[in-house]
C-alpha cells in the first residue's frame, strides 16, 4: 500500500501542474489625462500564438445585475501591429461585445487602441461607467479595456497604469508600484481585482483613515469640485468610524485586507452607489456631507448599505449570479436575497453608527411602507420575476 501511494502520489502532482493553464498576462495603459473633455484613451498590449485572437468587451459587469457594459460608448478601436501597421478586425454578427482580428503570420503581440466616451451612462451603466469634468473624474476600468476569450477573470494578469491630469490626487484600492505626478504604475493584479476595484481622482481631494483596532484598515476618500466639500466635521467623520466597528460588533471579521470608501461630492455627475469586494464607489451631491439634510436623507444609507455588500454579495453571493468571466449572462433568481439582506442590515448599521438615530430611521421607514402599499405589482407578477427581469424594470418616475 505505501509503495502503491508513492507512486500515485507523485503522478497526481503531475497530473496537475500538466492541467494547470498558465496566466495570460496583457498591459493596460490607461490616458485619462482628457477625461475633462469625456475621453479615455486605453493602449492594450495582447500576446498572440495563432493568427487570430478574440477579445470581449465587459459585458455583465458585477454589482449591476445586467447585461449593461456601455459597449456604446467606444469611439474608436484599433487593431495594430506593435510597429503601427493597422489589422483589419470585425464584430460578432450575433455577439455585439466580441471583437475579432487576424494576426499575420509569425507575430507575437498585437496590439488595440480604445477611444471611450464617459459621461453617457445608460440606466444600466450608472456605477460602472467612467465620468469627469475639470476637477473630478471616475475610471471604471471595464468601460476602457477588452479581455482575451477562453480565460476566465482570474487567469488573466494585468499590467495597469495610469496617466491622468496633473496636481490631482487619486484614491482606490489597487497598490501603486511606481508613481510620479500624473502617472501610476499599479501593481500586478488579475482581471476580476482590477475591474472590481475602480479609481476616482480629483484636484480637491482627501483620505480620512477610519481604521480601528483588530480590524482590517479601513479609508474614506472625498472628492469634488469645491474644497469646503470634503471639509466634514470631526463628528461626521467619527460617525463613518462607528460605523466600521459596528460592522466589526455585527460580522467579527472582514473579506477584506483592506476596505476604502470611494465617495465622490458632486452636483455636475451622478448619483451612485456600487459595491466591490474590498472598495465601494459613491456617488452624492456637492454638500451632502456638510448640510445635515442632506446628510439624513437617503445618504446616510449609503455607505452602509454598499459597505455590507463586502460580505453579503462579494463574498457570498447566490451561486447563479457567480460567474467567472464577463459575458456569461448571471441568473439574478435570487438577486433580492442578495440585496434584501445587504439593505436590512445596511440599515441596522446606520442606525447603530448613529448616521440616523431610532426616531429618524422609524419615520423613513413608515414613509416607506406606506409607498409600498400602494404599489400592486405584487397583484399580477411575483417577487422572483421582478428579480429574474430587474435590469427591464421601468426607472423610478416622480
Amino acid at each position: 500500500m505505501k509503495r502503491f501511494l508513492c507512486v500515485l502520489f507523485p503522478a497526481l502532482l503531475f497530473s496537475l501542474n500538466a492541467t494547470a493553464k498558465d496566466p495570460y498576462r496583457f498591459k493596460v495603459e490607461v490616458d485619462a489625462t482628457e477625461i475633462s473633455r469625456s475621453l479615455i484613451h486605453c493602449r492594450m498590449e495582447f500576446p498572440v500564438s495563432s493568427t487570430e485572437i478574440v477579445l470581449w468587451y465587459p459585458k455583465w459587469i458585477p454589482g449591476h445585475h445586467a447585461p449593461g457594459g456601455p459597449v456604446q460608448n467606444i469611439g474608436g478601436l484599433y487593431f495594430e501591429t506593435p510597429d503601427g501597421h493597422r489589422l483589419d478586425w470585425h464584430r460578432d454578427n450575433e455577439r455585439m461585445y466580441r471583437f475579432i482580428c487576424g494576426a499575420p503570420e509569425g507575430a507575437t503581440e498585437v496590439v488595440v487602441e480604445l477611444d471611450y466616451i464617459c459621461d453617457q451612462p445608460s440606466a444600466n451603466s450608472v456605477g460602472v461607467d467612467s465620468y469627469g469634468n475639470s476637477l473630478v473624474g471616475i475610471v471604471n476600468w471595464n468601460t476602457c479595456l477588452l479581455y482575451p476569450e477562453g480565460y476566465q477573470d482570474n487567469e488573466i494578469e494585468v499590467d495597469l497604469s495610469l496617466n491622468y491630469p496633473k496636481g490631482w490626487r487619486f484614491g482606490t484600492r489597487l497598490k501603486p508600484k511606481q508613481e510620479s505626478n500624473g502617472h501610476v504604475e499599479f501593481q500586478r493584479r488579475d482581471l476580476l481585482t482590477v475591474i472590481d476595484n475602480p479609481l476616482i481622482m480629483g484636484e480637491y481631494f482627501r483620505t480620512i483613515d477610519l481604521s480601528i483596532e483588530d480590524f482590517p484598515p479601513h479609508y474614506l476618500h472625498l472628492v469634488s469640485e469645491s474644497r469646503s466639500a470634503i471639509e466634514i466635521k470631526d463628528e461626521v467623520i467619527e460617525k463613518y468610524r462607528n460605523l466600521v466597528r459596528e460592522a466589526k460588533a455585527m460580522f467579527g471579521s472582514s473579506p477584506a485586507e483592506e476596505y476604502h470608501f470611494l465617495l465622490v461630492l458632486s452636483n455636475q455627475l451622478p448619483n451612485m452607489g456600487l459595491e466591490h469586494l474590498e472598495s465601494s464607489l459613491n456617488g452624492v451631491s456637492e454638500r451632502a456631507l456638510v448640510e445635515e439634510k442632506e446628510r439624513k436623507g437617503w445618504v446616510a444609507y449609503l455607505l452602509p448599505h454598499e459597505y455590507v455588500h463586502s460580505w453579503c454579495g462579494k463574498y457570498r453571493r447566490p451561486a447563479g449570479m457567480f460567474t467567472q468571466d464577463y459575458q456569461t449572462a448571471k441568473d439574478t433568481e435570487l438577486l433580492w436575497v442578495y440585496e434584501g439582506l445587504t439593505q436590512y442590515l445596511g440599515e441596522v448599521l446606520t442606525v447603530r453608527c448613529g448616521l440616523l438615530d431610532q426616531g429618524e430611521y422609524l419615520d423613513r421607514f413608515a414613509r416607506k411602507v406606506s409607498e409600498l402599499m400602494s404599489k400592486k405589482g405584487r397583484s399580477w407578477r411575483s417577487l422572483a420575476d421582478t428579480a429574474i427581469s430587474s435590469y427591464l424594470l421601468r426607472a423610478h418616475s416622480p
